[in-house]
């Protein structure tokens, strides 16, 4: 169930920010976001869709790079979960290399066209980075 969550929370996050050009429909979407998120978990999720990092994210273990950014900190099963997706052009090489230099190492990589999969972790984190042209989306879950 965890990871069908991710990969919604992931899909919708990756969505979200092209749909949003005006006020109106930036709520519209946050609201479908939310509800997609709250029924993929079968309403057992504490979502939060937020301008910028989720207030309890762990910003000084896990570095993001700067960019328009918008946050959900989640919480399954008592395990919290942060997604937080970057709007910032060419910078998926520059998360990688601000992780690595950070501490975390690269665990695996997969790249198509102009998208990759990143996956990395510390003691603490594991992550996951999906990177695309314009922007870079951090799955970050405690070990």
């Amino acid at each position: 169930m965890r990871r069908s969550v991710i990969l919604t929370l992931s899909a919708a996050l990756l969505i979200a920010p092209v749909l949003t050009g005006c006020s109106a429909i930036e709520s519209g979407v946050k609201s479908g976001v939310e509800q997609a998120i709250t029924d993929a978990s079968g309403g057992k999720l504490d979502v939060g869709l937020e301008q910028g990092l989720p207030a309890d994210f762990p910003k000084d273990e896990v570095p993001v790079i700067d960019g328009q950014t918008t946050g959900i900190g989640s919480t399954v099963n008592g395990t919290k979960t942060w997604i937080v997706t970057v709007q910032a052009p060419n910078t998926g090489t520059a998360a990688k290399d601000a992780l690595v230099a950070a501490g975390f190492t690269v665990d695996a990589e997969a790249s198509a066209g102009e998208g990759s999969l990143v996956t990395l972790s510390s003691p603490v984190y594991d992550i996951k980075l999906v990177v695309t042209a314009e922007t870079v989306i951090y799955t970050v879950a405690p070990r």
